[in-house]
C-alpha cells in the first residue's frame, strides 16, 4: 500500500514537466496544453492509463468506442441459463404478459418471467420479481457487465476488486469463474473489458461488492488464481491482496459533481495536481494532506477513504497457496 506522498516522490522523477511550454512527459508519451488547468487534467488522464490501468491505448480511441458483437454473443452463450431475479413495480398483469417498471422504464414482459408474491385474491399486484439474464453486454461502455439482483451502491461503502489480465481470453475465463462465485449473492456487479485492444490491463475484470458480500473475497481470489496472474499489471493506487488481485474503496468525495468519477481517475487526478504543484514550487508542508482530505482520501493509504471501514481481511494480503486464505475473515 502507498501513501500519496510516496507516490508524489516516486513519480516526480518520472514525469517531466515543462510549465513554460505546457508539456508533460512520462514513459515516452508527451501531452501539451497551454492552460495549467488543462495540463493538470491531461496529466491526470495519462497517469490514470499508465499507473492505474497499466495500458496506454495508443490508437486514440475511447474505451467505449465500438463493440465486438461476436465476443458479446459468445459470452452470452457461455452464460446462458444464468439469470437473476430483480424486484420490479407492477403496473398491469395480464394472462400472458405484464407491464412492469424496470430500470426506470415501463416494459412489457412475458408472464412467465414474473414471480408474484402471495396475496389476498382481492388485492392488486404491485410488486413482483422479474427474471432477467445475468449478463448485460452494453450497459457499461467498453465492458460486458454481469450483475446481482440489487445494486452494490445502495447504501454503505462499496469495495472494488481489480483482477489484472494480459489478454482478453484470460480475463474472460476469470470473469466466468467470478460470475459463478457471485451468481447466488445479491449486491454485486462484475465487468470484463470486452475489446482485445484494451489489454493488458489491471482492471481487466472489475468487481463491485457491497459490505454484505465481502464474504465472497476468498472464493474470488481462488477463481482468479492461474499462472498468468503473476504477469498482470496492477494499479499503484490499490491494495495488493494476491497475485493479480487488488482492491480499493469506491471514492467518497464530498465535493459536488464527483459521483461519476471512477476510483482510478479520482486518485490519478489528485496525483497530477500535486506533481504540477511540486514542479511549480507551490507545494508546502501539508499540501498533500489537504488535497487528499478535501476529496475524502486517506493520504496515508490512497486505496482507502477517510471513512472507510477497518476490515481485517483487507490488511492481510494473501499469497497463492490455498492455506493462506484461511485467515481471511471479516
Amino acid at each position: 500500500m502507498s501513501s500519496m506522498n510516496t507516490l508524489v516522490q516516486r513519480y516526480a522523477d518520472q514525469v517531466t514537466l515543462d510549465l513554460t511550454a505546457g508539456t508533460a512527459t512520462i514513459a515516452g508519451t508527451t501531452i501539451e496544453h497551454v492552460e495549467r488547468r488543462d495540463l493538470v487534467t491531461g496529466l491526470g488522464s495519462l497517469l490514470y492509463e499508465l499507473l492505474h490501468v497499466g495500458h496506454l491505448v495508443e490508437d486514440g480511441l475511447d474505451v467505449s468506442a465500438g463493440r465486438d458483437a461476436a465476443y458479446e454473443s459468445d459470452l452470452a452463450q457461455r452464460l446462458a441459463g444464468h439469470t437473476i431475479r430483480q424486484a420490479v413495480r407492477v403496473h398491469k398483469i395480464g394472462e400472458h404478459h405484464g407491464i412492469v417498471e424496470h430500470m426506470g422504464l415501463r416494459v412489457r414482459v412475458p408472464r412467465g418471467q414474473l414471480t408474484l408474491p402471495p396475496r389476498a385474491s382481492d388485492m392488486p399486484v404491485t410488486k413482483a420479481a422479474l427474471e432477467v439474464p445475468v449478463l448485460w453486454p452494453a450497459l457499461s461502455p467498453g465492458f460486458a457487465l454481469a450483475r446481482g439482483p440489487e445494486q452494490p451502491t445502495d447504501g454503505g461503502p462499496m469495495l472494488r476488486l481489480y483482477l489484472g489480465a494480459t489478454t482478453r481470453a484470460d480475463a474472460t475465463n476469470v470473469f466466468l469463474r467470478v460470475v459463478e462465485v457471485l451468481r447466488h449473492r445479491t449486491r454485486w456487479q462484475a465487468k470484463v473489458a470486452s475489446q482485445s485492444r484494451l489489454y493488458p490491463r489491471s482492471d481487466a475484470v472489475t468487481i463491485y461488492l457491497h459490505l454484505d458480500e465481502l464474504g465472497a473475497i476468498r472464493d474470488i481470489i481462488r477463481a482468479a488464481r492461474r499462472p498468468a496472474s503473476h504477469e498482470a499489471p496492477g494499479s499503484v493506487f490499490t491494495l495488493h491482496l494476491a497475485p493479480g488481485v487488488r482492491c480499493a474503496w469506491e471514492p467518497a468525495d464530498p465535493r459536488p459533481g464527483q459521483g461519476s468519477v471512477s476510483f482510478g481517475q479520482h486518485r490519478a487526478a489528485v496525483l497530477a495536481q500535486l506533481l504540477v504543484a511540486r514542479a511549480e514550487g507551490s507545494d508546502v508542508p501539508g499540501t498533500t494532506e489537504t488535497a487528499c482530505e478535501s476529496r475524502g482520501i486517506d493520504p496515508h493509504n490512497v486505496w482507502r477513504n477517510l471513512d472507510s471501514p477497518e476490515l481485517r481481511l483487507l490488511h492481510q494480503p494473501v499469497q497463492d497457496h490455498p492455506a493462506a486464505l484461511a485467515g481471511l475473515t471479516k
